[in-house]
């Protein structure tokens, strides 16, 4: 039998560790199993795999040795495949733990996205993104709340149980921000509608050429940004008056 190809713990994506992590719930799952865990245990805060990823990610872990598999007769003429952690998966979770980086967080926001590009659309239709934005979070969080009382009784979960709360504290929060944000979309719709269209291909053109220029001279640290107390004032004031939206001085 060939020896397991070994690989240093950093090579291997997180997903794979994921997989890894998910096989210490239980002695022997299939991949069926590590699939439905996923979405309880880790979709709310990182990943929920397709179960052909899971395959596929399981069938990798097998050749480095730290995943097992063995065929479980169902009835006479069916059966399945089920897989189980080694002790090298084991210790090489541990490994993974004690010296990977740190994954940096990224947030990519499609419907931040859409809104920031609004201007070119039909205020209805800003409103309709932000409200599905906001009714995809409100799912998120019952589905967060009832997979954190699923598991509050076993102790041998607590960090499960832990990043499960977390979730539930995010999605929450996420929740009354997008209810804020939607006072604040209908701030802008009025302030777009005040705009004129200046520009051959129906589009809001900055009322000055320089403001990009400004702006990248700014973020290029050519120039100092705006002060603090400017910035204060900003957020103490966010309601502008009619005589600034109509150029007044």
């Amino acid at each position: 039998m060939a020896r397991p190809e070994f690989r240093k713990p950093e090579e291997l994506p997180a997903t794979s560790w994921t997989v890894l992590a998910l096989l210490t719930f239980s002695d022997e799952m299939t991949g069926t199993d590590i699939k439905r865990l996923a979405d309880w245990a880790v979709s709310f805060f990182y990943w929920s795999p397709s179960t052909s990823q899971v395959y596929l990610e399981l069938k990798n872990l097998e050749r480095y040795g730290y995943v097992e598999s063995k065929e479980v007769a169902v009835h006479k003429q069916r059966s399945k495949r089920t897989y189980s952690l080694t002790p090298a998966g084991a210790e090489a979770i541990r490994l993974w733990l004690a010296h990977s980086n740190v994954e940096p967080y990224v947030m990519k926001h499609g419907s931040m996205l859409q809104v920031w590009m609004a201007g070119m659309t039909e205020p209805d239709r800003v409103r309709a993104i932000w409200q599905e934005h906001i009714d995809y979070i409100e799912g998120k969080l019952a589905s967060a709340k009832l997979a954190a009382r699923l598991d509050n009784d076993e102790p041998a979960w607590s960090f499960s149980q832990l990043a499960l709360r977390w979730s539930v504290r995010h999605y929450q929060t996420e929740l009354d921000l997008a209810k804020e944000f939607a006072v604040e979309i209908e701030r802008s719709i009025r302030e777009t509608a005040d705009t004129p269209i200046n520009d051959s291909r129906g589009l809001r053109r900055a009322s000055s050429p320089e403001r990009l220029a400004e702006l990248a001279a700014v973020l290029s640290g050519e120039q100092p940004g705006p002060t603090r107390s400017s910035t204060v004032e900003s957020q103490q004031d966010p309601e502008p008056s009619a005589s600034r939206r109509d150029g007044a001085t």
